[in-house]
């Protein structure tokens, strides 16, 4: 019997496969209609998803989406085989496997079912984890090429990554009580919402604080990358965004832009490209106690601009704030 091959051509066409089922059950997939009948898919919670299928319905729909790999049912077999034995991402749902080319299984992902970024990128990590040491020296240099992807201004670019996490200055919260209807209201909002902007606020010593690490380390799984930043000094918006850039983008991005709108425009395109959570303590710092509520202190205007961007662009990421 051969030896399985873990190699980047398996790992390319078992990416490829899921990336496909992904996207197709999330109905992005234009002119695909036809397959709900042969592809049936059932979302059982936003990480683990089932499907009923035959491998040649699967052929066909690769072949119709216009990827770049063509997997022929021999490969979809194993590439199943692969996501199942490897990877155990897949449960075979089938009562009985032998030669058949029905499929019935459970595909249960990393991260929420939208963040396909992310998904992809604890594919790569995964994988490359999961392979021998001869395997991942045999094909190191192959490997390095193929782990670069282009932002859509093809001027960026970012490596894929496994999750990250920068708590900057975030505090050691321990002690944590009574907050659960809080916490549950938080993160509806953030995972089951979507929502790309939320604000805690509450007077000085209320514990937002601690809310908010409490809910950041009970969601940081859903996420592709998280960074914590306190603006109780009231940093220059301009060194906030440096260091939000660079880390969403992994310390890639060497030349930063000039303008602050490049490089909000700039953030926005790595939030759009994989799910970051970014949290912003103390906002009520920059703010002007003496003016009407909401009005910034003199030269800390453009934060406004900031979060506007955040609030109103599309993207798949999250900003929390906490302010008085």
């Amino acid at each position: 019997m051969p030896r399985p091959n873990y190699g980047p051509q398996s790992q390319k066409r078992t990416k490829c496969l899921l990336e496909v089922l992904i996207t197709y059950a999330n109905g992005e997939f234009e002119e695909c209609d036809r397959f709900e009948s042969q592809i049936q898919v059932n979302w059982q919670t936003e990480k683990q998803l089932v499907i009923r299928t035959k491998v040649r319905y699967l052929e066909a729909l690769i072949a119709e989406t216009g990827t770049k790999e063509k997997l022929n049912c021999t490969q979809l077999k194993d590439s199943l085989k692969r996501l199942k034995d490897f990877l155990e991402i897949l449960e075979d749902n089938r009562c009985s496997t032998q030669g058949s080319d029905s499929w019935h299984f459970t595909l249960k992902l990393w991260h929420h079912r939208l963040d396909l970024p992310g998904n992809l990128v604890e594919f790569d990590r995964q994988w490359e984890q999961r392979r021998s040491p001869k395997s991942k020296q045999s094909t190191r240099e192959v490997t390095r090429t193929q782990t670069t992807e282009i932002l859509p201004n093809n001027n960026i670019s970012i490596n894929q990554v496994s999750s990250r996490q920068d708590w900057g200055e975030a505090p050691n919260c321990v002690e944590f009580y009574d907050r659960q209807t809080e916490l549950s209201t938080l993160t509806n909002w953030i995972l089951e919402q979507r929502c790309q902007l939320v604000t805690v606020l509450g007077m000085g010593g209320m514990g937002k604080t601690a809310l908010s690490v409490k809910l950041t380390q009970q969601i940081q799984g859903e996420f592709s990358g998280l960074i914590w930043r306190s603006l109780r000094n009231a940093p220059p918006l301009e060194k906030l965004l440096t260091e939000l850039i660079k880390f969403v983008s992994n310390e890639q991005l060497t030349q930063l832009p000039q303008t602050v709108d490049e490089q909000i425009s700039t953030l926005i395109q790595y939030l759009q490209n994989s799910r970051f959570l970014l949290i912003l303590d103390n906002v009520e710092s920059i703010l002007d106690s003496n003016k009407r509520v909401g009005s910034y202190r003199d030269s800390y205007e453009r934060y406004g601009q900031l979060f506007r961007s955040i609030g109103e662009t599309q993207h798949q990421s999250c900003l929390l704030l906490t302010s008085r």
